[in-house]
């Protein structure tokens, strides 16, 4: 079962903390900086993303995904066109998606 509440902006990594992992999924340069919630549902990802000033590029995302941020800046720019996503900006990135990326300081990010 679920908790009814999390608080994912208290509950984030500090940005200062930006680790990188090993990803599955080495097409999505988001996937080194993921940081996912401990949730017992295959279905379900939720989690943060703390990235470092640069670019990259997501291909052909797995699942629709919600993209909140948190902190700083970033730029996304896919084939539907482009968008600067400040703090309190959320982006709703569609299956099989792919988008552009660039962080000019870093960025903090919620997904699901």
């Amino acid at each position: 079962m679920h908790p009814t509440y999390t608080d994912l902006r208290a509950s984030a990594p500090n940005p200062s903390t930006i680790a990188r992992n090993d990803p599955a999924n080495l097409a999505d340069s988001f996937a080194p900086f993921r940081q996912s919630l401990a949730i017992d549902d295959p279905n379900l990802d939720v989690g943060w993303c703390l990235l470092p000033a640069g670019e990259g590029v997501s291909d052909d995302v797995p699942q629709h995904e919600l993209l909140v941020v948190l902190d700083g800046k970033i730029d996304i720019e896919g084939k539907e066109g482009g968008a600067r996503l400040r703090a309190g900006s959320s982006l709703i990135v569609p299956k099989g998606g792919s988008f552009r990326w660039s962080v000019a300081d870093q960025a903090k990010l919620v997904f699901m």
